[in-house]
């Protein structure tokens, strides 16, 4: 039998192509199973406070994922903060008008006495929402992000602090990700996260991933409900929007995944806070028995994959 020699520089490329196909292989084709983790941090919320925790278990899961330390370090946050500022000032515009938020000031004894603020001026604080997308919305032409969006989106243009964020979420294996189809950037200021209820547009497809920086929140999915139909601003503060609504701790520098129901059927929000004796700003998860504080700061980095 005559063996086939062949050069080096052959040798060399069809190697290379047994490595690709062989990432290839072990490239997962679906999400990972729902852990442990995922049920320490998703919960029902809770009527009562004095009711037990209703931690959400794997065969009730709607699609949530929760990967924890998806930035490796504290220095990593704070140099990937600090380019997303960066970001902010070049590309980011007002998304939305001030607006009032309803704060319970609360403490052991009462959580009763209700306290409205205004987001410009509790603590003084400038908390005037600031986005960066490179989805066409009011902002002006040259407030748009380059890398686009959709069908048009550009992973050339994607700055690289934000490459490398991509590259973490999918070497983990944890996710099945088609191509980026979006990144848009939050930021908000003074300890005022709030985020009402809402589905990302359709076109950005399957899968949602946040990533939390600067601060720790908690994000709640509620039943496909339009504004008319919620609570009202007094009971959400404290009751959320509804009886049946999921509660997921969200701590800086994790990402949450969601697809599925918790894409489709779900809208995702984060309630307005309340405020301790001390003037620290506080989500609470479950129930009011789960107290979780804020810091003045938060950057969300939502990043949107097609089905793969």
């Amino acid at each position: 039998m005559m063996m086939i020699k062949y050069p080096m520089m052959f040798k060399n490329i069809l190697e290379k192509l047994r490595i690709s196909l062989r990432s290839d292989t072990l490239k997962s084709s679906s999400h990972r199973k729902f852990n442990q983790i995922d049920s320490q941090y998703i919960c029902r919320v809770q009527s009562s406070a004095k009711r037990l925790m209703q931690l959400i278990q794997s065969d009730s899961n709607p699609g949530i994922r929760v990967e924890l330390r998806v930035i490796s370090s504290s220095d990593h946050e704070m140099r990937l903060a600090s380019e997303l500022r960066t970001i902010r000032d070049q590309f980011g515009y007002i998304s939305s008008t001030p607006q009032q938020v309803l704060l319970s000031q609360y403490n052991a004894q009462s959580n009763n006495n209700q306290i409205l603020h205004t987001r410009s001026d509790f603590n003084g604080a400038h908390v005037t929402p600031i986005r960066v997308t490179g989805r066409e919305e009011n902002q002006e032409r040259n407030k748009l992000a380059p890398w686009k969006h959709g069908d048009n989106f550009d992973s050339s243009a994607v700055p690289s602090a934000l490459r490398k964020v991509e590259r973490e979420l999918r070497k983990r294996n944890a996710f099945a990700l088609g191509d980026l189809r979006d990144i848009t950037i939050n930021y908000r200021g003074g300890g005022f996260f709030k985020l009402d209820p809402h589905l990302d547009p359709a076109e950005d497809g399957e899968n949602v991933i946040i990533v939390g920086l600067c601060s720790d929140t908690v994000l709640t999915f509620t039943e496909g409900i339009d504004a008319s139909n919620w609570k009202s601003p007094e009971s959400i503060v404290t009751e959320s929007w509804t009886p049946n609504d999921i509660d997921v701790k969200f701590p800086r520098r994790a990402a949450v995944h969601f697809c599925s129901d918790a894409r489709w059927k779900l809208k995702h929000a984060i309630r307005s806070g309340i405020v301790l004796p001390n003037n620290t700003i506080c989500d609470w998860w479950g129930s009011m028995n789960h107290i979780i504080p804020r810091n003045p700061e938060r950057i969300s980095v939502v990043f949107a994959f097609a089905k793969l």
